[in-house]
């Protein structure tokens, strides 16, 4: 009899265990999701310390690029600026002409060093200037419009480039000289060279874009994708484009910030290096 009063006992104790078992193992299944949570969220850190860290070593060897850059550009300019004073001096030596060629040659080396510190830029034209506009967001419109992924880190700079300039009409208002104000250029600085690139070949494929495809407001007009030039080699091109135009020059165009021309299918072309070379090769 005492048995089975004990059996009894043991039997309602194991009754009372399970709850508590099943409480267990309930905890148990929620600290390990909780750990599991936990280990995820740190990879996900690490992951993203990585990107943060490897996008600032990249500003950081532009910066340190940039910097060589400014010292050589100053150097150069110093020279330039004694050969000058000297050439002011020897106005009538035999050594002018001499002279005269160092300094184009030295302008030359100058004008090349600008052009490389916009070997990751791009030049956009056509898109009309409004006011109040989010460049930033035009920019990603347009790459979608070009077939391209653009990821935002991807872009150091983006802006109006040169003076805002209106062609005012007499009696007109403020309203009327924001409509007529003369669109200026949109210049994108990629964090990549090769980002560039991918533009420019996307541009050229898809040569018929316009402010109406990227919804622009305003009176449609064509946008042109190029690569950026510096103000010498700008103005080098439009002269190169002319003197072509006057020759029946078939060929006039621009690669790697060099300005090159070609007077017909298979034949030589020539790099124009300033205008002294236009009167060479045309």
């Amino acid at each position: 009899m005492l048995e089975s009063y004990a059996d009894m006992n043991g039997l309602a104790d194991t009754y009372k265990s399970t709850p508590n078992s099943k409480n267990n193992s309930a905890d148990n299944t929620t600290e390990e999701l909780k750990f599991d949570l936990v280990l995820e969220i740190r990879s996900e850190l690490k992951a993203i310390r990585e990107e943060v860290h490897e996008c600032r070593l990249e500003i950081s060897e532009f910066k340190a690029t940039l910097s060589a850059f400014e010292i050589r550009m100053s150097e150069i300019e110093t020279r330039i600026s004694a050969l000058e004073n000297k050439n002011s001096q020897m106005a009538s030596s035999s050594n002018t002409s001499a002279l005269e060629d160092t300094i184009t040659e030295l302008k030359v080396q100058l004008n090349n060093r600008d052009q490389e510190l916009l070997s990751n830029d791009v030049e956009i034209f056509g898109i009309t200037e409004l006011g109040g506009e989010n460049i930033m967001s035009t920019v990603t419109v347009l790459s979608t419009k070009l077939v391209i992924t653009l990821d935002k880190r991807a872009i150091v700079n983006v802006e109006r480039v040169g003076l805002a300039r209106r062609n005012r009409v007499e009696g007109s208002t403020c309203d009327d000289d924001l409509s007529s104000m003369r669109t200026r250029i949109i210049a994108v600085r990629f964090a990549r060279r090769a980002t560039r690139d991918e533009w420019l070949r996307a541009a050229r494929v898809r040569r018929n874009l316009s402010t109406k495809d990227i919804d622009v407001t305003g009176k449609p007009s064509s946008i042109y994708i190029n690569e950026r030039l510096t103000r010498a080699n700008r103005h080098l091109f439009f002269l190169a484009r002319q003197e072509g135009k006057k020759r029946d020059w078939k060929y006039v165009w621009s690669k790697d910030g060099r300005i090159l021309v070609r007077k017909d299918s298979g034949e030589r072309a020539f790099h124009i290096r300033s205008e002294k070379g236009l009167s060479k090769i045309f």
